[in-house]
């Protein structure tokens, strides 16, 4: 630390502290947040706000060092192991808490537990991680990247999550996620890969009028690209039209419930909600115009949907 990086002031990787407080807990939360974040400098002998050097009593120095890493040792969940030492600015001792970034995260305050006690920088700040922030950090913490799973196999991954409590079983993660949201009628699930790390998006299916109508083209021009009488499509793609006693199939049901909601949805929006193709859409579409239950009006692209019939 030089008296240069003192004038700059208090950053993410760096904190002063005029004298050590009493209440350890008020310097330890900035230690798990420097863990946990990108490391960092804990000054002790210079005021935060005009960052002026005051130093340490020289005769209880490497006390307060000791009560530091007795502090610590106790009070941090996994084990942090700073390295605490003094150093002369302005021909004034203060004690510097360096802490590097450690891979082992999430790290917290034994006292408030992993869900409140932890912590990570924002600015010149130590602020409570969020739930997701938590998370992110496990990940972290399980240090296991894409690359390393295509030397040793995606099995070291599910092992890593089943310990998390995040899949019950090796290879069934995914899939249960993708069979639920298809359950739910939901559009499948986004899986996005990121450097050591992956998300999840789930989406709900009850989207505005003007995203379904950005989603695709419409139903319209689905039918005049493939032909809608054609017999020849039928064979080809096999996808026949469920039907109830009632004349309607589970599907129909959640178009026509789409259509309430949004009269001029394309094929290729409520395709991607209900988790079915486009031409499955279109065969069930052709279904309740014959049933007189459904007529289209207007062009291709401004057009709409008219139930006329339920």
């Amino acid at each position: 630390m030089t008296i240069e990086e003192i004038v700059r002031g208090e950053s993410k990787n760096v904190e002063f502290k005029v004298r050590l407080p009493k209440d350890s807990a008020n310097y330890i939360k900035t230690i798990v947040a420097f863990a946990n974040t990108q490391g960092g400098q804990l000054v002790i002998g210079v005021y935060d706000k005009t960052r002026k050097v005051v130093g340490v009593d020289n005769e209880f120095a490497f006390q307060m060092m000791d009560s530091i890493a007795n502090a610590v040792a106790d009070s941090c969940e996994p084990q942090i192991v700073p390295n605490i030492e003094l150093q002369t600015i302005e021909k004034r001792t203060v004690i510097v808490v360096t802490v590097t970034p450690e891979p082992n995260r999430p790290y917290y305050l034994k006292s408030k537990g992993k869900e409140k006690g932890t912590f990570i920088r924002l600015g010149g700040t130590s602020r409570p991680a969020s739930a997701e922030k938590i998370k992110e950090l496990e990940m972290e913490g399980a240090r296991v990247s894409w690359d390393e799973l295509t030397c040793i196999g995606y099995e070291v991954l599910a092992n890593v999550f089943n310990q998390m409590g995040f899949v019950e079983a090796w290879g069934t993660g995914i899939r249960r996620i993708k069979e639920a949201a298809a359950s739910y009628g939901l559009a499948s699930p986004e899986i996005l890969i990121f450097d050591d790390m992956f998300r999840v998006n789930l989406y709900r299916n009850n989207l505005s009028k003007e995203h379904l109508k950005k989603l695709g083209e419409s139903s319209e021009k689905v039918r005049e690209k493939f032909g809608e009488g054609s017999e020849k499509v039928r064979e080809k793609f096999g996808e026949s039209v469920e039907r109830t006693v009632a004349g309607r199939s589970e599907t129909q049901k959640k178009l026509l419930e789409l259509i309430r909601q949004n009269n001029s949805v394309s094929a290729k929006a409520m395709s991607q909600v209900l988790v079915i193709s486009t031409r499955a859409v279109e065969k069930n579409i052709k279904s309740l115009k014959e049933q007189g239950i459904l007529i289209r009006h207007g062009s291709p692209r401004n057009g709409y949907w008219e139930i006329v019939d339920e």
